[in-house]
């Protein structure tokens, strides 16, 4: 009895995972059938109809392209690689999530924070701006801290506000 369309598909396993390239048997080979016995087996086998392979080999070569632009891809703007825009990214947001930490580590000592460092942290951060003033402490006399904002943070969200009003303006 000859199945149509299966072929016999070896992937091995090793310690770091599954290995990079699925191994057709040849043709000619057929694949140990369930009811014969083995006298010692060596390997687990799996039988993969062709259309599952031809999936699996796409995937892989998707996967492998991905990685490829991601490591070598130039960044039209700036000329920079893949990696080097998005650890610019990640270096970005996390100066964003510091400074979000400090504001309201002063909203929760009771100190006054400047209004922009509010809109500032209400805009990054919404939930870190709840707990803080949640958990404000009131103080007689409260300390008057300084923007932990720079200039371009401000000027970046007066602009996003501006971007915004118009679309909330009625159209004429």
């Amino acid at each position: 009895m000859k199945k149509s369309g299966v072929l016999s598909v070896e992937m091995r396993i090793t310690g770091k995972g599954l290995s990079g390239a699925v191994k057709q048997a040849p043709v000619g080979k057929k694949a140990a059938s369930p009811g014969q016995a083995q006298a010692k087996p060596q390997q687990d086998r799996l039988e993969v109809s062709k259309a599952a392979v031809d999936f699996l080999n796409q995937q892989a070569k998707r996967m492998a392209d991905g990685i490829q632009k991601l490591g070598g891809e130039k960044d039209e703007e700036e000329g920079k690689s893949g990696l080097s825009a998005l650890y610019d990214h990640f270096q970005k947001q996390m100066k964003v999530m510091d400074k979000c930490a400090k504001i309201s580590a002063s909203i929760s000592k009771g100190n006054r924070v400047p209004p922009e460092d509010l809109r500032y942290l209400k805009q990054h951060d919404m939930n870190a701006y709840r707990l803080a003033m949640a958990t404000r402490k009131p103080k007689k006399d409260p300390k008057d801290e300084e923007s932990v904002l720079s200039e371009e943070d401000i000027r970046e969200m007066e602009s996003a506000d501006a971007i915004q009003m118009p679309s909330s303006a009625p159209a004429e």
